[in-house]
C-alpha cells in the first residue's frame, strides 16, 4: 500500500478548506467532459468517483448533462462543499461501491487515480457499475507531471523521494485493457502553467490536495534552507525571459465502454480483402 487512507483523507479534508474552485481541476474537468460531445447519446444517470473540488458538476456540455448526477468521495469536507450534485455519498472508491451492478450510464473520475493504491480495482469497479454499453471517462496525471521538480531534485542529488509516483501512458493503457473495457482510447495533454513566484507554485500544489505522501519520503519537517535551494535551482533552470516560472502537468485521458454485442468489433486477423504487399508495391 503506497498511501494510508487516513493520511489521504486528512490531506483532502484540509484542501477542501480552500475557498476557490481550483483552476487545475476545473480546466481538466472541462476538457474531459468536452469529450462527451463526440458521442451520439445522452447519459441519464451518472456517477463521479472522487468529488475533489466538485469541478465535474459544472463542466458538462448543456446537451450532455445527466438527469441525475451522483458523487462519491471519502473526504467529508470535500462532499460538504460540492455543489451541483443530486446525491453525495461518503465512501472509498477502492472499496466495493454501494450500488448494484449495471446501474449507471456514465462513470467519470477526474484526477483521483493518482492517489489510488490500486487503480486497477477502481477501474474494475467503475466497469461493474456501468450498464452494458455504458461509458467510462477518466483523467490521471502521468509521469511527466512536475517535470521541473523532477529535474531540480535530481540536480540536487536528493536522497529521498519528494514526489508521489505517477504512471506512464503505457501503464494506464494496459490497465484499461486489462479490466476489459471495449474500444479503449488513451491520449494525453501537456499543460504548462505559469506562476509569478515559487511560493505561488507551492501554494497551488497545497490547494490541490496531497503533496508528498511517498512511503519512502523523508520523515519530519523539511528545512527552509532546503526549499530555498529548490527555489534557487528551479529559477535558474526554468525561469522564462518574462521571469515567469512554469509547472508542467501531463494529463492522461481514459475512455472505454462496458462491452455490449452492438459495439463495433475489430476485423479478425487475416480477413483483409487487399494484399498489403500489392498496395505497397504500387507506391
Amino acid at each position: 500500500m503506497i498511501y494510508q487512507p487516513q493520511h489521504l483523507q486528512a490531506r483532502f479534508n484540509n484542501a477542501a478548506s480552500n475557498d476557490r474552485l481550483h483552476p487545475i481541476y476545473r480546466e481538466v474537468a472541462e476538457r474531459l467532459c468536452d469529450r462527451l460531445e463526440d458521442t451520439k447519446r445522452t447519459y441519464p444517470l451518472a456517477l463521479e468517483l472522487g468529488t475533489g473540488s466538485g469541478s465535474i458538476a459544472h463542466s458538462f456540455p448543456a446537451s450532455k448533462r445527466p438527469e441525475s448526477l451522483l458523487t462519491l468521495d471519502f473526504s467529508h469536507d470535500a462532499l460538504q462543499k460540492a455543489e451541483g450534485y443530486d446525491l453525495r455519498l461518503q465512501a472509498n472508491a477502492e472499496m466495493p461501491l454501494p450500488f448494484a451492478p449495471r446501474t449507471f450510464d456514465l462513470v467519470l473520475t477526474n484526477l483521483m487515480l493518482p492517489w489510488a493504491n490500486n487503480p486497477t480495482r477502481v477501474l474494475a469497479q467503475a466497469g461493474q457499475a456501468l450498464k452494458d454499453d455504458g461509458l467510462f471517462l477518466a483523467t490521471t496525471l502521468g509521469d511527466q507531471t512536475f517535470y521541473e521538480f523532477q529535474h531540480v531534485f535530481g540536480a540536487m542529488g536528493a536522497k529521498f523521494p519528494h514526489m508521489n509516483p505517477m504512471p506512464d501512458v503505457q501503464t494506464v493503457g494496459s490497465i484499461l485493457q486489462q479490466v476489459g473495457f471495449a474500444l479503449p482510447v488513451i491520449d494525453r495533454d501537456m499543460i504548462t502553467l505559469e506562476y509569478n513566484s515559487f511560493s505561488d507554485i507551492l501554494a497551488d500544489l497545497k490547494a490541490v490536495g496531497p503533496t508528498n505522501l511517498h512511503p519512502e519520503r523523508k520523515r519530519g519537517l523539511t528545512t527552509k534552507a532546503f526549499w530555498a535551494e529548490v527555489e534557487q535551482k528551479y529559477t535558474e533552470m526554468f525561469a522564462k525571459p518574462n521571469a515567469k516560472l512554469p509547472l508542467t502537468l501531463e494529463v492522461i485521458y481514459l475512455h472505454g465502454w462496458r462491452p455490449h454485442h452492438s459495439q463495433q468489433k475489430p476485423l479478425p486477423r487475416g480477413s483483409a480483402q487487399v494484399d498489403l504487399s500489392e498496395v505497397l508495391g504500387k507506391m
